[in-house]
């Protein structure tokens, strides 16, 4: 068994298509893989089975990603601790819109995510800030 088949993913994108390239490209490369479509399901999914890691979007229906992001991070639990890569179609470059990474930037007492990835993503690039993210 590989380091990678271990480790658990959660992914969390409303984005089927892309919430379906996340989760092949992280399953062919051995790692225990779960989806939810918004940010209230994976709440939940957290609750219940702690992953090893989320690849989260900002931009869902219902619990944003920012909401989680913020949620878990300020969280006094072991949640805090979660490593998180941010998987976003909101940069720097989005007119009107100020980034979460300037906003993060901004915010001191919310720890920064291990990666922030730009859609579109090539499955190299993912799986290189899962590896980072891992220490793998």
């Amino acid at each position: 068994m590989t380091d990678a088949a271990k480790k658990t993913i959660l992914v969390v994108e409303d984005e089927e298509d892309v919430r379906q390239f996340l989760v092949m490209a992280l399953e062919d490369a051995g790692y225990q893989v779960y989806a939810a479509e918004e940010g209230r399901q994976a709440l939940k999914f957290i609750q219940r089975e702690r992953p090893d890691l989320i690849t989260l979007d900002l931009i869902m229906p219902n619990k944003t990603g920012i909401s989680l992001y913020g949620d878990l991070r300020r969280s006094t639990s072991e949640f805090k601790d979660i490593p998180i890569i941010v998987i976003t179609g909101v940069d720097q470059r989005s007119k009107g819109i100020i980034s979460f990474r300037e906003l993060l930037e901004n915010k001191k007492s919310v720890a920064q995510p291990e990666a922030y990835l730009v859609k579109p993503i090539r499955a190299d690039e993912l799986l290189d800030a899962v590896r980072k993210a891992l220490n793998a």
